[in-house]
């Protein structure tokens, strides 16, 4: 999820909501049963510069 979250906003440069909307898709598409819920995810978003520990080694 992290690797997702972190090429999304690198690439695309979207905002919280774009984000929380992308990640909630790609957590339905791999438990269709989580479709049901709505409003799931509690995203918080930390954006930094540059290279920083806990980052997306894709």
């Amino acid at each position: 999820m992290r690797c997702l979250a972190q090429s999304a906003i690198v690439e695309h440069d979207v905002n919280e909501h774009e984000l929380t909307t992308l990640c909630e898709r790609a957590i339905r598409i791999h438990d269709p049963c989580i479709s049901c819920s709505t409003h799931f995810l509690d995203l918080t978003v930390v954006r930094t510069q540059g290279d920083t520990p806990g980052g997306c080694d894709a």
